[in-house]
């Protein structure tokens, strides 16, 4: 019997008949998890109390970024047309702002950030429960609160390149997935973080509810490693803090 891995209803009380995408579909999500209910897969659709939807606050960011990586690879053909509804934006200037109606919100940034977080932490989750089979252990419980119920805030961490270029997936920008490996589940088991990347950024967040007796020793191992790929771990407290063009990388 099918149990929701976010309300932990199961089939006789909920149903399951539509797809839950892990990744939106407008970013190229292809993947579903088959363990989300209808009521929980709707809930991250629709918008909450004014707020943008969890999974809406996720794509309109990552969106821009696919936009502009597909210019920077000058596949023209395969830019597809995307009209945000909270920014402007424009690749060929490489800027973006929030649209101005939203600049007269004093909470926009922290309200838009708080949903596109939450997206990171359903997406960890759901591929979870795809590809391990251990969404429903009751560690992961404030991962559910958090994103299914907005209790609580926890960190989404920024890991910032140590190297200013971009590095382009082909298969990433069509087909974003996360993986677990025998390295990520080392890096959980011993520093209680786990980090994912798609469209060419690398974000970090907690897999354990005490994150903050790990985080140094996390942020020690990301930098200090030899191999020595970040520069920074910065925690996305406005959605300004994800770089969305890469800016990085157009440095002089």
């Amino acid at each position: 019997m099918k149990i929701c891995i976010w309300c932990r209803e199961n089939e006789a009380k909920v149903t399951f008949t539509n797809e839950a995408h892990i990744f939106p579909q407008s970013l190229g999500g292809k993947r579903t998890c088959s363990s989300v209910c209808d009521k929980c897969n709707l809930f991250f659709g629709s918008k909450q109390n004014r707020l943008p939807s969890v999974e809406l606050a996720l794509k309109e960011p990552l969106n821009i970024s696919r936009l502009f990586l597909l210019s920077q690879l000058k596949k023209s053909d395969k830019i597809p047309r995307y009209k945000s509804e909270y920014f402007d934006y424009n690749i060929k200037k490489q800027t973006i702002k929030p649209k101005f109606k939203y600049t007269l919100e004093s909470k926009f940034q922290t309200d838009f950030t708080k949903q596109f977080k939450r997206g990171v932490y359903k997406i960890f989750l759901e591929e979870r429960s795809e590809s391990v089979g251990d969404a429903l252990d009751n560690r992961f419980d404030f991962i559910r609160e958090y994103a299914r119920y907005g209790i609580g805030d926890y960190p989404v961490n920024y890991c910032k390149p140590s190297i200013p270029a971009i590095f382009v997936s082909t298969p990433d920008l069509d087909n974003p997935v996360i993986r677990f490996t025998n390295l990520s589940e080392e890096e959980m088991k011993q520093y209680g973080h786990y980090s994912y990347f798609f469209m060419t950024h690398t974000l970090a967040i907690p897999v354990i509810r005490m994150h903050e007796l790990t985080f140094y020793n996390y942020e020690k191992y990301m930098l200090h490693n030899e191999n020595k790929m970040y520069v920074e771990l910065k925690p996305i407290n406005f959605i300004s803090d994800l770089d969305f063009i890469f800016s990085y990388a157009l440095a002089d």
